[in-house]
C-alpha cells in the first residue's frame, strides 16, 4: 500500500492517505490473474481497452509531518 503511495505521489503528483488507496489492487488483481480473467469471460481486448476508476479521498487534509513519514515508508 505504501508502495503505490510513494509511486503516485511521485509519478502522478497525488497525495493520498493510505486507507484511500485500498481500491486501487483491483486492476493489479485483474491484470495478474488469468483464473480471474477467465471465470468472468474477459478477453485482451477487453482488458487493453478497459478503464478502472478508483474512489480515493484524502490526502490534502493529512498534515505535512504525518504526510511526510507516509511517504518515507513508500520509497
Amino acid at each position: 500500500m505504501y508502495d503505490m503511495l510513494g509511486w503516485l505521489a511521485q509519478e502522478e503528483g497525488i497525495r493520498l492517505e493510505p486507507s484511500a488507496l485500498a481500491g486501487m489492487a483491483g486492476p493489479q488483481h485483474v491484470c495478474a490473474s488469468t483464473d480471474y480473467q477467465q471465470m468472468h469471460g474477459f478477453n485482451a481486448d477487453q482488458l487493453n481497452n478497459a478503464t478502472h476508476l478508483v474512489w480515493a479521498t484524502g490526502g490534502g487534509m493529512v498534515p505535512e509531518t504525518e504526510m511526510a513519514q507516509y511517504l518515507a515508508k513508500g520509497r
